[in-house]
C-alpha cells in the first residue's frame, strides 16, 4: 500500500509513534471493523516493528523502535486482506505522533524534516564538461588564462 523512507539529520536512537486505520465517516454506518491494515518499521533491511492486522475502530497500537545510529529507517503499510464495504476498500492509516530521538538527544517529529531525497555531498566539480580546441574544460578552467589556447 505504501512506504515513506525516512532520512534522519543525525544518527538515530529511536522512533515512536501510535498508528492505527483512518476513520471514514459514513453517515448513518458503523466506523466499527471497516479496513485492513498492517503497519512495519524497517531499520537497516530488517523488519523491527510489525503489527498485527488492524481495523477500523480499533485503538492505534503504539509504535516504539530502537535505530541503533542509523541515519535512515522505512515505515511500511501493507495490505491485510482486502475486504471492501459499500463497494470501497477502506484501507488508509495514519502514523500519529511520530518522532525521533537522536543520539544526542534531540527530539525531531517527522513532520519537521525536510522532504524529499538528501543532498548529495558538496563539490567543487562542476557540473558539466566541454573541449575546446581539443581540450578538456577542467584543464582550461584550472587555468584562468584562455590566452594560451589555440584559436584567441
Amino acid at each position: 500500500m505504501g512506504k515513506v523512507l525516512v532520512h534522519l539529520p543525525s544518527p538515530g536512537k529511536g522512533f515512536e509513534a501510535d498508528v492505527g486505520v483512518d476513520s471514514n465517516d459514513l453517515g448513518y454506518y458503523s466506523n466499527q471493523g471497516r479496513g485492513s491494515v498492517i503497519a512495519s518499521v524497517v531499520v537497516g533491511g530488517k523488519e523491527a516493528f510489525g503489527s498485527n492486522v488492524m481495523r477500523e475502530g480499533n485503538p492505534a497500537t503504539p509504535v516504539k523502535v530502537a535505530l541503533g545510529g542509523a541515519t535512515e529507517f522505512t515505515l511500511e503499510l501493507r495490505d491485510g486482506g482486502t475486504e471492501t464495504a459499500y463497494g470501497a476498500v477502506f484501507n488508509q492509516a495514519d502514523w500519529a505522533d511520530a518522532h525521533v530521538t537522536l543520539a544526542d538527544g534531540k527530539m525531531v517529529w517527522l513532520d519537521q524534516l525536510t522532504v524529499g531525497p538528501p543532498r548529495g555531498e558538496y563539490s567543487t566539480e562542476m557540473p558539466f564538461t566541454f573541449r575546446y580546441a581539443g581540450r578538456l574544460s577542467k584543464e582550461l578552467l584550472k587555468l584562468g588564462n584562455w590566452s594560451g589556447v589555440k584559436g584567441n
